[in-house]
């Protein structure tokens, strides 16, 4: 048993965007009209996610498994599909774990769920749309395409999926992290860049992860949910066995693909500082990263070890780098030296650097505003974690 699904007509296979997109950049298929219309619906779908495991909706709950980690599922599901939701803790660093959920190149994106399923065929990113800046670093909006081994009665099956991964932090401090997927219809210059092929299209209900600091350091509750399909041919301890196998694997596969990124996060992110850095001018009075004026009391100017520039406690964080000399060292590096190495990490060619929209030309500060449009689409997330 799978989560739940509807069939449709035999589809296709993204053999161009599988083979010309392993190493390069996505190409930019979908127009501004398009790229709102899905980053307003990764709105929604936070929304739904997170009404999905309200324990306070009308919908009662019944504890099906709770060792080594607690699933849920609705009690009254009969016939139907039926909200199963699963609980676990683990220890990682939020920040390390949403970056490592960010997938923005089709070979990035296929090594992912080859460790997430091992039923994966094939995978490609068919459209970035939001891509992690030094402003937002943690979010992410793309389309992507996925394919599945089917049974032995049935073709392969394949899905597009409309991807959102995010970090929010309240006001006290509390951060959540969340990747949510659900398949989509898609316009024609999406379908253009595929070809016929072996698989039968299916579409997948809404599918999404949480990430919950805790009160104790380094922490993490995570929660995963999806749509569990018993199609009524089954009894209840059947249907709650096969509920705890699907989770089983998909949180015991999580949990390794996490702590492989974390590795190579921790290898791939280090910094190589100049002989000597010198600090800029102390002119400067805002910050490089958020623009934002420095106060006296309420926001302090620090100096980034990579690149020289002033930025505030808000836009900078320590990191691990190799001094001359010196040997590794924790030092204070601003979040556009940080996206920058990722960047260079994921292979991606979609990130924008910070410098190049700041040049004060008309495509850039296009590019910027749209940029800024659709990110205050996704503002009222904060409100509703």
């Amino acid at each position: 048993m799978a989560p739940s699904t509807r069939s449709g007509a035999t589809s296709t296979v993204a053999v161009t965007a599988s083979s010309n997109h392993g190493s390069g950049g996505v190409p930019d298929i979908l127009s501004d009209r398009e790229k709102e219309h899905f980053t307003n619906v990764a709105r929604h779908m936070t929304q739904a996610l997170l009404a999905a495991t309200n324990f306070s909706q009308a919908m009662p709950w019944k504890l099906v498994y709770d060792k080594p980690f607690s699933i849920y599922r609705t009690e009254l599901c009969g016939l139907g599909p039926c909200n199963v939701h699963a609980v676990t803790k683990l220890v990682a660093h939020i920040d390390e774990v949403t970056n490592a959920l960010i997938t923005t190149t089709t070979d990035s994106y296929k090594s992912m769920m080859a460790t997430l399923s091992s039923d994966f065929v094939d995978g490609a990113v068919l459209a970035n749309i939001l891509t992690p800046t030094a402003e937002n670093p943690f979010r992410y909006v793309g389309l992507k395409w996925a394919a599945f081994k089917g049974s032995v009665m049935s073709k392969d099956k394949d899905y597009i999926l409309l991807e959102y991964v995010d970090l929010i932090e309240d006001a006290h401090g509390k951060k959540t992290a969340f990747r949510i997927m659900q398949s989509v219809d898609v316009p024609n210059s999406v379908e253009l860049s595929l070809v016929s092929g072996r698989y039968t299209r299916e579409h997948v209900q809404l599918v999404g992860f949480i990430y919950h600091t805790t009160a104790k350091k380094g922490e993490l509750r995570m929660t995963y949910t999806c749509n569990m399909d018993t199609k009524g041919d089954m009894p209840i301890w059947a249907a709650n066995s096969a509920i705890q196998s699907h989770v089983d694997k998909c949180i015991t596969r999580t949990l390794k693909y996490i702590e492989v990124q974390r590795v190579l996060q921790y290898e791939g992110e280090s910094f190589d500082l100049p002989q000597r850095v010198i600090p800029m001018s102390g002119s400067t009075d805002y910050c490089h990263v958020c623009e934002k004026k420095f106060k006296s009391y309420f926001r302090h100017r620090h100096s980034c070890l990579k690149c020289a520039k002033y930025v505030c406690k808000n836009c900078c964080s320590f990191k691990t780098a190799s001094v001359p000399e010196l040997g590794e060292r924790q030092l204070r590096v601003c979040t556009v030296c940080v996206v920058q190495v990722r960047q260079a990490r994921r292979g991606s060619a979609d990130l924008h650097r910070k410098e190049s929209l700041d040049r004060l030309l008309p495509t850039c500060l296009d590019a910027r505003q749209k940029r800024h449009a659709l990110d205050e689409v996704l503002g009222s997330v904060r409100h509703m974690i």
